[in-house]
């Protein structure tokens, strides 16, 4: 062969290469964000059924106030969740003697 034609293989034959191991990369990166996902989706997941066996167990005023949060946390998913954690649990905490403060001054 000449000198010529093998230079012109090795010519196409580099750039693929490269391509190839971009695209690995990229496949890598992608695969990182997927572990990440599913990580905070199984978090999310925890932190829903954790809302709702509290909604289940907790003791409200009323039948119907249980049974409003929770048919909000089932049907709103995480949204839910959150609004019942900010609503309901969060305020038993110590951000509800943080406002206490404030406000009785």
């Amino acid at each position: 062969m000449k000198p010529t034609v093998l230079l012109g293989m090795l010519a196409m034959v580099v750039p693929f290469a490269a391509a190839q191991n971009a695209a690995n990369g990229l496949v890598a990166w992608f695969a990182g964000l997927g572990v990440v996902g599913v990580l905070i989706g199984v978090l999310a997941l925890v932190f829903w059924i954790w809302m709702l066996v509290d909604a289940v167990v907790r003791p409200f005023t009323s039948d119907l106030e249980k049974v409003v949060w929770i048919l909000v946390i089932i049907f709103l998913n995480i949204l839910g969740a959150l609004l019942y954690y900010v609503a309901v649990r969060l305020p038993q905490g110590k951000l509800t003697s943080v406002r206490r403060r404030t406000y009785v001054r």
